[in-house]
This record gives C-alpha cells, structure tokens and sequence, in this order.
C-alpha cells in the first residue's frame, strides 16, 4: 500500500470513529451520571417516629433533576406496607388529585406538586427506573427495575424515538411533592411507603421513577379513635370520643366502605397550627369569632378526618358538650355546633338535645368541630352604680324578680342571702373570654340575687391572686339590692404578666371594719397568656 492509500485509510477511521463519537454525545448523555434523584422525608419525624395524628404529618418527594434533562410526572402512586396484608395502593395525577386506589392514604386526597411542567421536549432521565408495576397477593413488583433511562434510547448509539415527546421540567432544579400522611388511620408500629412515578415518556417503555422505600415507624396517641363505616344511603356509625361520651356521624351517601379517625384537640394545639382560630385561649375553654360575633367552646375540640370515605350529600354529626361550661343563666337551648372551614368559624347546628348534652350540626365536609354558645346568650345588663377601691371603675343593676324568702329562713341559711347566679370574665365590648394578653383590660362580671323579702346594702369584692398567691389587684362595688333582685357588678382589671390567676369573689353587707359575709365565696381561674 502506498503512502497515498495509507493515509486515506487513515482519515477514514478516524472519520468514523469521530462520528461515533459524535453520536454517543448526542444520543447517550447520560451514562456517566444520574439525571435524577428522589428522596423522599418526612421531616418533622424524630428518629423515624411520628404520632398517629387526624392533621396528618407532612410527607414530601423530592425529584433534584440535573441540568439541560427533562422529567415529567403523569401519575403518582404511593403504596404504603407492600408485603404486608395492611398493603394500599392510591394513585395521583399530574395535578395531584386523587384518581383511584386507596382513599386516605394522605390527607384530603391531595398532593401539592411544584413546580408545573410546562415544557416540551425528549423525556429522557437516567436514574433508579421499571418498566411497571404488577400485583400479586399483598405485593407490588416493579418490573425491570434497575438504574437506567426513562423514555430514553433503546441502544447505546440509537435516537429516542418522537413517541416520548413530553410536558416536563427542565434542570437543574428540584421538583417538589408534599402531603400530608394520614397517620389518623394508620396502626401503631412501623411501616413503609414506597413511590413510584410513572414520567409518561415512552420511548423505551421504561417510563417509572422509583424512590427508595422508606421506613417509619407510627407511635399511639391516646386522643385518637377510629370507626368503620360501611357503604350505603343515610349510613351511621357511633364511636366512643377519647375524652368521654359518644360521638355519632351520618352519612347521606357513603358510596365506599372505610375508616374515620376522630381527634381530640386542645385549643392551644390548634392555635399553635392556625394562628387565627382563636382569639383567646383559656385554660378550660377558648373564645373566637363567628360571624361577626364572638363565641366560646362548651365542650371537647374535635378533628373528624373522613377522606377514606367518599361521599355525596350532608353529614351530620353529633357530639357531646359540657353544661359545666356554660355560664350559669345561659340555657342549654343556646348551645351551638361550630364548624373551622379552614379560614372561619360557621355556626351548622340543626338541633340540640339537653337530656343527652349533645349537639348536632349539618355539614359536607369535616376538620375541627365544637360545641359551644355565642357571647349574646350569657346574661348582660346596663344600669350603672359606683366602684371602690384600687385600679378600676365598674357597674351594677338592680333587676326585680319575685322571688324570695322570709327572714327566719336565713337563720339557718346565713350566707344564701345572696347567691350567685352568673360570673364571667369580659372585654370591653361585653363579649365573654377565657384568658387574656398581658396588659389587656378585663371586666370581672358577677350576677346574684337576693333572696330576701327586704332590701339588702351589699359589697361585692373582686380579689385577683397571682400563681403565687400574691393579691395583685383588689376592688369593690357597693349598692343596695332591692328585695327579690338580682345586682349585676363588674370590676375592671387591667392584667399583669403571662401566668395563671385566681380570682375569688366575696359579698358582704360592705366594708366596714367589721363586715358581714351574705354569701359563699366565689373562685375562678384566669389564664394570661404572652
């Protein structure tokens, strides 16, 4: 071979060895790296543990794809316990909305994914990838799994085909999916969750993300009881709440069978949770705003999840209140069923029963619900008398009612001269709390009545002691009750620091060096709150 010849050989060699190179470039970028990673967290665990909650503990995906690569996201399935006879299976779209399997897996039924594909081009990705998934007994395989491409290209040197053309997000930049697990229905003990999402890429027919399976374990929370509800028209089922008494829920239309899971809350929990659903939380109750007005809890704070239950029409639910809670004065007649929505309080009561002490209220959908009264219902009145004493001024107001007892029925009953009726703490504007801001002005209100056939000079003496037993604040009205009256004094006290306060309130025949007691003592608690 001559020089000539040697050296076109030559040029072509390198001709085709270049275009090999040139192609492996084009159509094979991603062999040295992954084009994507899942994670998956959930972040608020300790040690892997997490508490059976009706809230939910927040779950999140992470999909960190690598620059200039595309991923997109068609469906989503989260199967929780594979292997395991508790085995479920829910499948999301592109949206995040629920689309078949098992309800209630998460929270509402909703994943929040962000950011929105939005851009078209190859689906191709190279990571942790199946070709699908197949069920046999309690298991889910994903079949071909194994680190390669989605929708990519079927040899080392070929082009994906035009059939993966897909809406994704581009790199570098992570896709985010968060939700909440529904621990509420999940048993004490470990558990996994394993996710598969299905990129919708074509090409190869190896469309599947896998992310490693996860491994958490659910510890008990007394507060929580579940219930079985059985698929049919006007359904009801009965559990026992966690703090005593029965809950009842009815369904208009259950069209699939499942369990509820029922929460008792503090109101210090939820208010941590939603900064606005109370205005005041007090030790034993807590006040808000409904409709304009203010209202107070009457009983146990419930949080009803039924997302594993699908549903048409109105839910009525009953639940118990406490009467211990209501001011004296106030009917029971005016307990309500208060609904949160999520942004406001709504008043759904349809009906109340006093012999039982439940309340029942109307509803198409469920998060907190409770028992309680408007402000309005508790007694007010207007007319005005004179304060003694420190740090404040005050009122009272005779009100005639025919009732009352001959003088020789208090020799033997002494202090039911006068006799409380009602006591409350007050904001200015008359609307009953149960704690308050250290610095805010509270009026402490009290009702008696007295019981005699003559009229009666009387002192009613408000006396506010700190955790340590220390009198921060002392004052009085004084008045005459005519016969058969009730007297109404408020004492206004400006509040000291964050603690807990009791605050006792005396009547006697005035303040003199040597008063006369015409009634018990009346004590309170009083939370301040920072």
């Amino acid at each position: 071979m001559d020089s000539r010849n040697a050296l076109l050989k030559y040029k072509q060699l390198l001709g085709i060895a270049v275009a090999g190179v040139i192609l492996t470039v084009i159509f094979v970028p991603f062999q040295k790296a992954n084009a994507f990673t899942i994670q998956l967290d959930i972040p608020n665990s300790s040690g892997g543990h997490v508490t059976q909650t009706t809230s939910g503990e927040t779950f999140t995906i992470s999909i960190d794809v690598e620059p200039s690569e595309r991923i997109s996201i068609s469906t989503v399935d989260l199967i929780i316990d594979n292997g395991q006879p508790s085995v479920k299976r829910a499948t999301f779209g592109s949206n995040g909305q629920y689309v078949s399997g098992a309800a209630g897996i998460i929270k509402n039924n909703t994943l929040t994914i962000t950011p929105v594909a939005t851009q078209t081009g190859y689906g191709y990705g190279f990571g942790t990838i199946a070709s699908g998934i197949s069920s046999s007994g309690y298991s889910f395989t994903f079949a071909n799994s194994t680190t390669g491409f989605i929708g990519g290209n079927t040899g080392p040197s070929s082009p994906a085909p035009g059939a993966n053309q897909v809406v994704g997000v581009v790199g570098p930049g992570t896709i985010t999916i968060q939700t909440h697990l529904n621990t509420g229905l999940l048993s004490v003990g470990t558990h996994t969750i394993d996710v598969v999402i299905d990129s919708g890429a074509g090409g190869n027919g190896v469309d599947n993300l896998l992310a490693p399976q996860l491994t958490f374990t659910v510890d008990a929370n007394s507060q929580v009881t579940t219930a079985s509800v059985t698929s049919g028209t006007n359904v009801q089922t009965s559990t026992s709440a966690p703090g005593g008494g029965t809950i009842t829920i009815k369904f208009d239309n259950a069209q699939s069978s499942g369990q509820i899971a029922i929460e008792e809350k503090s109101a210090a929990s939820l208010d941590n949770q939603t900064s606005s659903i109370f205005d005041v939380v007090g030790t034993f109750s807590a006040a808000f705003t409904v409709n304009g007005g203010t209202a107070n809890t009457a009983g146990t704070i419930y949080e009803i999840d039924i997302s594993a239950i699908g549903h048409t029409g109105f839910i009525d639910v009953t639940i118990p209140y406490d009467p211990n809670l209501l001011p004296l004065g106030t009917s029971e007649n005016n307990v309500k069923f208060y609904h949160w929505t999520g942004t406001a309080w709504e008043d759904v009561t349809i009906s109340v029963d006093t012999t039982a002490n439940t309340v029942t209220g109307r509803l198409t959908s469920l998060s907190p619900v409770v028992a309680g009264y408007p402000s309005s219902a508790s007694t007010n009145t207007s007319t005005t008398t004179t304060f003694g004493g420190g740090g404040g001024g005050g009122s009272a107001t005779n009100v005639i009612i025919n009732q009352s007892f001959p003088a020789d029925y208090f020799n033997t009953h002494p202090l039911q001269k006068l006799q409380m009726q009602d006591s409350s703490f007050k904001t200015l504007a008359g609307n009953t709390i149960f704690g308050a801001k250290p610095g805010q002005q509270v009026n402490v209100s009290a009702t008696f009545h007295n019981y005699q056939q003559v009229s009666q000079d009387y002192a009613i003496i408000v006396q506010i002691l700190d955790q340590n037993g220390f009198t921060t604040d002392l004052g009085w009205v004084t008045g005459t009750a005519d016969a058969g009256a009730n007297i109404d004094g408020s004492r206004s006290w400006t509040v000291g620091a964050a603690g807990e306060y009791t605050v006792k309130i005396y009547v006697w025949n005035g303040v003199s060096n040597s008063p006369t007691p015409l009634s018990e003592i009346t004590t309170k608690s009083f939370s301040v709150t920072a």
